[in-house]
């Protein structure tokens, strides 16, 4: 299966929020001045859960702003042995919290479960590092977790694969009880394979999406342990099929009310809207399942329309054979006369 890395970094950038004012740039960084204030530094040791140092992970920090959102204060790499030397340049801002930073840890050459420090899933769960200006936070070391994963196959209709659907695995959110509006992101592959990882040991909620279909939730959670792998979390994006056409009840007679069936449909669980047409034209307003013929309708033909809609499929349409529309048959009456009494 054809594997893409599930990009940690965008979580970071996610959060972003880009303001157009003095003091930010168009990414979302932190603008710095030249100034006499030394600049802040945040050092220590990035190993695996084995000890050995990790080379060229990405760490980053980042810094709350009042004005919303949050912004990256500086980024580095480790060296060799494991060791960075993250500066942070002076912020003279005040609507950010100059000394207080959240630290992002990512290895992107090896299968290691990206973190916030320490050991946070996600920014929400991030220990906070205070560092005064011009001074040195040593010692915050990280040791990455095994990567966890989730995979699965994404396919559309007639079981074909669905290549460059995206598929996007949310996090538990205790900062609210609910679920992270950003969690980590992929595509499939050409197959329709996917691979979301490596990831925290965590547990997600999957969404999927891919033109041409509504977005999709896989039905359950997914918990994954640490270095685990969740495998076939398959999607099918299929439209929706009729598989018995619905059917005006009765014959249509002007003034009479008469109603129709929905017919039947795959999925069973669709979501159905109507709409009665009359020569072939919708009437308007007449989006219930029953309609009441006009004497303008007299003679022309009384169709039924149902529009099905599951999620993850697109609608389906399907439109009852048409009766021809009359008056009401006279009720036969016989006179019997009656002779006056002599």
């Amino acid at each position: 299966m054809a594997r893409t890395r599930t990009s940690t970094r965008r979580s970071v950038w996610l959060l972003t929020v880009v303001l157009a004012i003095a003091g930010l740039t168009s990414a979302g960084a932190v603008t710095t001045t030249a100034s006499a204030a030394e600049p802040i530094h945040i050092t220590g040791t990035v190993t695996d859960n084995g000890g050995l140092p990790v080379a060229g992970a990405e760490v980053q920090a980042v810094v709350y702003c009042s004005c919303e959102g949050f912004h990256t204060a500086g980024e580095t790499q480790t060296a060799e042995d494991g060791a960075y030397d993250l500066v942070i340049p002076p912020i003279t801002e005040s609507y950010f919290d100059h000394n207080d930073f959240l630290v992002h840890i990512d290895a992107p050459a090896g299968d290691h479960a990206p973190e916030w420090y320490d050991n946070g899933v996600s920014v929400f769960r991030a220990t906070s590092i205070h560092v005064p200006d011009g001074r040195t936070a040593t010692g915050k070391d990280v040791q990455l977790a095994p990567g966890s994963h989730i995979t699965g196959t994404v396919t559309g209709p007639r079981g074909a694969p669905l290549a460059g659907a995206v598929v996007v695995a949310d996090f538990a959110d205790p900062n609210d009880g609910g679920w992270a509006d950003t969690g980590f992101p992929t595509r499939t592959a050409d197959d329709g394979t996917y691979d979301l990882g490596p990831l925290p040991a965590s547990t997600y909620r999957l969404s999927f999406r891919a033109p041409g279909y509504s977005e999709q939730r896989y039905p359950t959670v997914v918990v994954v342990g640490e270095g685990e792998t969740a495998a076939g979390r398959d999607v099918s994006f299929r439209p929706v099929r009729n598989l018995k056409r619905p059917a005006i009840v009765g014959k249509p007679v002007v003034g009479r009310k008469v109603s129709a069936t929905s017919g039947s449909w795959d999925p069973q669980r669709v979501k159905r809207s109507y709409q009665w047409l009359v020569d072939g034209k919708p009437v308007a307003g007449a989006t219930h399942a029953s309609y009441r013929p006009r004497v303008r309708d007299l003679g022309k033909k009384l169709r039924f329309r149902v529009i099905a809609r599951a999620p993850g499929h697109p609608a389906a349409t399907a439109t009852s054979r048409g009766k021809t529309i009359r008056t009401a048959t006279p009720t036969a009456t016989t006179r019997i006369g009656v002779r006056p009494a002599r």
